[in-house]
This record gives C-alpha cells, sequence and structure tokens, in this order.
C-alpha cells in the first residue's frame, strides 16, 4: 500500500548546521572545482584529438594522437583519485567538527542517555558524511565539468550543445519534482526506524518483567507491527530513489541519442559525433551521480533535524517532577483464595524447604548472599527455568501455564526494574489484557503516585520512555510495585524493591505488605523492618 504523506512546508525547513564553507575546507572545495574543470578540459581536448585522428589524414602521425589520447585517459583517472583523497578530507574534518560539537553540548546539558547520543554521533553524522562524500563533492566537481563539457561541444558545433543542455533541463525539472517527495519519505522512514529501535531498547531493558507478568506475545505483536510498518516506508522510499537515479541514468542516454540524431539531421561529420559521444561518455558518471546526490541530500536533511538543534547555544532547560506525597490506601477486595506451594526448588547447590503458604502469608528470604537471593526470586517467576510441579499458585502450575494464566496470579518487582515504553495506566495495568480500567487510579493511590502523575503533562496517559523517564527513580520503583499488585496477584515476589524507595516509599511497601490479601514472598538487605 503506498503511504500518503504530507507536502513539505516551510515551517519544516531543518535549521542550519555550521557551514561547509569555511577555513581551510574553502581551499579544499576550491580544488575540488578545479578537478572538474581540469577533466572538463581534457574532455574537451580529447574531444578535438579525436576528430584529427578520424577526420582524414593528418600533420601528426597517427600513433601520436593515439598516445596523446592514452595520455588524456591517464590524466583523467589522476584527478579522480585527487577528487576522492580530497573529497574524504573535506568530509571527515567537517564531520569531527560536528562530533566535536555535539560532545560539548550533551556534556553542557548533562544528557545521560547513551542510545541517543550514539545515535548522533554515528547514524547520523554518517549521513552528513555520505552527503558531503556522495553529494558536495560530485556538486564542486560534476557542475563545472558538465559547463566546460558543454562548452566543448558549443565550439564542435553548437547543435550538439543543445543535445546536452535540453536532457539536462528535464533532468533538473523532474528532480525539482521528486525531490520533495524523496524528503518527506525519508524523514518518515526514520521517524519508524526510531520509534522501532526505542521500543526494542525498552523492551530488552525490561525484560525481566515482561516475563513474570507474561507480556512476551503482545510486545512481539509490537515489534512486529513496527517492523511492518518500517518495511513499508523503506519500499515507498525506494521508489522514489529509484526514479530518482532511473531519471539520471536515462538522461546520459537521451543526451548520446539526441547527438547522433542531430549529427545525422544535419550531416555534421562522423568524427565530430563520435567525439560528442566521447563528451557524453565521459559525463555519463556525473550525471549519474547527480540522481544519488538528491536521494542522499534527503537523508542529510532528515539528519540534519536531529543534529542542528543540539549543536544550538542557548540555555539548558531542565524539567522537574515534584516528590510524591503519602496518600491514602485504598482497600481491595482479594482474588487470592488458595495457597502457594514451592516445592523441589534448586538454585546451584542451594535446594529450597518445601513451602506451603496461605493467603495472607509473608514469606522473608535471605539466605546471606544479595544475588543468591535475587537469582532465587528470578528462577521463582521465569517459568522457563521451572520444572513441572515445582511452582504452584492458586492450581496453576507456572511451569507449564500459558502466560495469561501466569500473569493473573503473579506480580513482580525488582530494583532497577526498567520499565516498557507505554502510558503510566498501561504499565500499572501491563499484566492484565485489555483498556486499563478505573482501579489503575485506585492502585496509584495506594502505592501514593496518584498527585505525582496527575503533575505529569497528560497524566497517566503520559507516555514513558527510556526505562521510565519522565519520572524519578523512587517513581519508578513505586510505579513498578503498583503494576505487581495491581488487581491483588495471588503471589506477590519482591526482590529488593525497597533500595529504590526512600523512606515515604518504605513507609509504602510496609503498607501494601500490611495490606495485600495473597501471599507476599519479599528479599531485603534492609535489617529491623517488619517485612513480614
Amino acid at each position: 500500500m503506498p503511504l500518503r504523506l504530507p507536502s513539505p512546508s516551510r515551517s519544516e525547513r531543518p535549521p542550519a548546521l555550521p557551514p561547509l564553507w569555511s577555513g581551510r575546507r574553502r581551499v579544499q572545495l576550491s580544488l575540488l572545482a578545479l578537478t572538474g574543470l581540469g577533466q572538463a578540459t581534457i574532455a574537451g581536448l580529447g574531444a578535438h584529438v579525436l576528430i584529427r585522428l578520424l577526420g582524414g589524414p593528418s600533420a601528426r602521425p597517427a600513433a601520436l594522437l593515439v598516445g596523446l589520447m592514452a595520455a588524456a585517459a591517464l590524466c583523467v583517472g589522476g584527478l579522480r583519485m585527487a577528487e576522492r583523497v580530497i573529497a574524504e578530507r573535506v568530509s571527515q574534518g567537517y564531520v569531527h567538527e560536528l562530533r566535536l560539537g555535539l560532545v560539548e553540548r550533551t556534556l553542557e546539558r548533562g544528557s545521560t542517555n547513551l542510545g541517543v547520543t550514539v545515535a548522533r554521533t554515528t547514524n547520523d553524522l554518517s549521513a552528513v558524511r555520505t552527503w558531503i562524500f556522495q553529494g558536495v563533492v560530485p556538486l564542486a566537481v560534476g557542475v563545472p565539468f558538465l559547463l566546460g563539457a558543454t562548452a566543448a561541444l558549443f565550439f564542435i558545433d553548437p547543435m550538439l550543445a543543445l543535445t546536452l543542455v535540453v536532457p539536462l533541463g528535464a533532468l533538473g525539472l523532474a528532480m525539482r519534482r521528486l525531490v520533495p517527495v524523496a524528503y518527506q519519505r525519508s524523514r518518515h522512514l526514520r521517524r519508524i526506524r526510531g520509534r522501532l529501535a526505542g521500543h526494542v531498547t525498552d523492551t530488552v531493558m525490561a525484560a525481566p518483567g515482561i516475563r513474570p507478568a507474561g507480556g512476551q506475545e503482545r510486545e512481539l505483536r509490537r515489534v512486529e507491527r513496527l517492523s511492518r510498518q518500517l518495511g513499508q516506508a523503506a519500499i515507498s522510499r525506494a521508489r522514489t530513489g529509484g526514479a530518482l537515479r532511473g531519471v539520471a541514468a536515462a538522461t546520459s542516454g537521451l543526451a548520446s541519442a539526441s547527438a547522433i540524431a542531430v549529427g545525422l539531421a544535419t550531416h555534421l561529420p562522423t568524427a565530430e559525433i563520435a567525439a560528442a559521444l566521447t563528451i557524453n561518455g565521459l559525463l555519463s558518471t556525473p550525471i549519474h551521480d547527480l540522481g544519488r546526490v538528491a536521494e542522499f541530500r534527503q537523508t542529510y536533511l532528515a539528519a540534519r533535524h536531529v543534529i542542528a538543534p543540539v549543536l544550538q547555544p542557548g540555555p539548558v532547560r531542565r524539567h522537574g517532577l515534584p516528590g510524591t506525597e503519602e496518600c491514602a490506601v485504598a482497600s481491595e477486595t482479594a482474588s487470592a483464595t488458595e495457597a502457594v506451594v514451592i516445592s523441589g526448588f534448586d538454585v546451584g547447590t542451594v535446594s529450597l524447604p518445601r513451602l506451603e503458604a496461605a493467603p495472607g502469608d509473608r514469606v522473608l528470604l535471605r539466605t546471606g548472599s544479595s544475588a543468591l537471593d535475587s537469582e532465587i526470586l528470578h528462577r521463582l517467576v521465569s517459568s522457563t527455568q521451572l520444572a513441572p510441579g515445582q511452582v504452584s499458585v492458586n492450581g496453576v502450575d507456572l511451569a507449564t501455564a500459558s502466560p495469561r494464566d501466569t500473569r493473573h496470579v503473579l506480580g513482580f518487582a525488582a530494583r532497577g526494574m526498567m520499565l516498557t515504553r507505554s502510558s503510566v495506566a498501561r504499565t500499572v495495568a501491563y499484566r492484565v489484557s485489555g483498556t486499563p480500567g478505573e482501579d489503575v487510579t485506585d492502585t496509584l493511590r495506594r502505592v501514593g503516585l496518584h498527585d505525582a502523575v496527575e503533575m505529569l503533562p497528560d497524566g497517566a496517559q503520559t507516555i514513558l520512555r527510556r526505562g521510565g523517564q519522565p519520572l524519578t527513580r523512587h517513581q519508578r520503583a513505586l510505579l513498578a510495585l503498583a503494576r505487581s499488585i495491581y488487581r491483588n496477584p495471588a503471589l506477590l515476589v519482591l526482590d529488593h524493591v525497597d533500595a529504590d524507595l526512600g523512606r515515604e516509599g518504605r513507609d509504602v511497601l510496609l503498607e501494601v505488605l500490611r495490606s495485600h490479601p495473597g501471599v507476599v514472598v519479599i528479599a531485603t538487605d534492609l535489617p529491623g523492618e517488619s517485612w513480614t
């Protein structure tokens, strides 16, 4: 299905990057233009030699003329080699300047987002480098080359020059029509790619919380949907890019065909027609590069939208969130009515005794090793690491139960747990399929987050990114706790979650332990608390 995209507007014009035409780069770009003029001059001289060679008897030996043409070909090769070296110097120097500016601005703003910083200093700068190397440089070389070649054709015969100017004009009109579409489709593709990358990152970081909540299939469906959108956007962009390259490739062939047609119609000497075809053959590469230039330009503009705002000087704005306040705990109806049975559970060399817990029981796990405690609890909530019959909750065997059954009876929260990319309300109700209900508000009040969430830009519909931003570390821990107790699962497993809570947060946790109707298994390193 073709993608329908809005036409570009002036308000969407990207901000500017530091000027390319500055400092030593002025000399380097001027040298590139001279290489283009040099190639055009050599092409004109080669065409003149070819006319002398094919036009009839000459005062100079044919071997000398052939040698001159071979020397001209070697000179063109040398100029192309110099062009590549200078192009690399220009692109690397400019990207180096941008990279230093990005890192400097990142340090000034105190950003800690590794993924965004890496993307800017690698992917986006790679697009800038590609644009300079395969966009600016071909223009700096190709435009003087085309102008010089047109002049050479004019001196051979004005009509031959016209056979080059007309196809080039048609190419310019086609590019003017296709370039804005290519730019919009390139931006659309980058948005979807960024959305997919962010979602995959958040999903991987939140994997320890996704598995116990039975969200694997849900996350896979999201990735599948975004991947399908990415594929459609890439195909749509490829159509435009292919059209640009196709028009450019056809232009060179049309110029040669026009030269033959005009030469035959005006009875030009065969030598002059051959000379025109030789010049057109040398022009095929820069003309073909023009189509690629437009494509690289659009990728560069999309990258510029990301890089340029970061490089702009200005005050750094920091957004803060108010601290959470202690709220009244709302009572809920217990959903746990049967026992939790754990038997035959081994972790390494440690064998846990058989455990039968009734609703309302509290189990404090303390082996003397915080790492071992965490490993035991993570094994306890991971169905892929359980053997049948090891853990049973309300008659549901966690080793063989479906994710849907598991998430209804099991709640899990751990210190340092990253949250999935979704709204606050969806995060709280993550273990339950369907639209979050009104009980989300009650759960937020229960953990003391209601007031803080209400102050977010979109309240409970605010989208959390990068593991839980814009919430603070304490608020993320409370939100993870809210997700684990939502609708009172029969088994609640808490792995050192108190380590991420402040004093008020631990008071909330103690109240949750007192009021939760199901079985709670908790590990903590803080002594002296009445956790059970």
